[in-house]
């Protein structure tokens, strides 16, 4: 009777740890999100422009129509401050606006090759690690990628403004500049760790440092 008991003592005991797992399982699994895709109910575009999101979750998709619009812009502050992990921007995309994705926990992005103009302060005080620039992009703005932890950086040649301060406080140890280029900002690689900078052999600049 001892072993009999032991036995069952052990398959109770197994049962009950698989139980455990499973259960662990599926509460890890429920607190990972799935990726969202916003819908015509969750946002209000103005002019092709996304100017207010209701949807409250930490990783989205923006489609390229909504509201029986084109998505051609992300407005103002519309995702400030929100902890976002990470968003899809829409082939669509033309401009992204002041503070559109301030202070949120992103630590990539996408820039489709469509956007023209990145806003004062879009990206700041995120976690990005890279980012590539589309081709047809022509200016980005005051404090747009400061704060973060970009370690290096490379326009396209349609680049025409890079705004004060765009890129200060990141970890940047090398940066490659574009032909088209005519004006950088007070500051904008300031607080960085800059070991090399490449200039195209044909560029005339007119840049600003304060």
């Amino acid at each position: 009777m001892f072993f009999n008991f032991i036995f069952f003592t052990v398959n109770i005991m197994h049962k009950f740890y698989k139980w455990v797992c499973l259960l662990l399982l599926l509460s890890c699994s429920s607190m990972v999100q799935a990726q969202y895709l916003l819908t015509d109910d969750d946002v209000v575009v103005t002019n092709g422009k996304l100017v207010e999101c209701f949807y409250k979750g930490l990783d989205i998709i923006v489609p390229p129509y909504l509201d029986g619009q084109e998505v051609t812009g992300v407005g103002d502050s519309i995702f400030y401050n929100r902890s976002l992990i990470r968003i899809l921007l829409p082939e669509t995309l033309r401009t992204i606006g002041e503070s559109a994705f301030e202070k949120n926990l992103l630590t990539s992005i996408n820039c489709p090759q469509t956007l023209t103009s990145i806003g004062a302060y879009a990206f700041y005080d995120n976690d990005l690690a890279n980012v590539t620039f589309p081709e047809n992009l022509i200016s980005i703005e005051a404090y747009a990628f400061s704060d973060n932890k970009l370690t290096s950086v490379a326009f396209p040649e349609s680049l025409l403004t890079i705004g004060d301060k765009a890129f200060i406080d990141n970890r940047l140890t090398s940066v490659t500049f574009s032909e088209g280029l005519t004006t950088i900002g007070d500051y904008a690689f300031s607080g960085n760790e800059l070991t090399s900078a490449t200039f195209p052999e044909e560029i005339c600049l007119k840049v600003v440092f304060g």
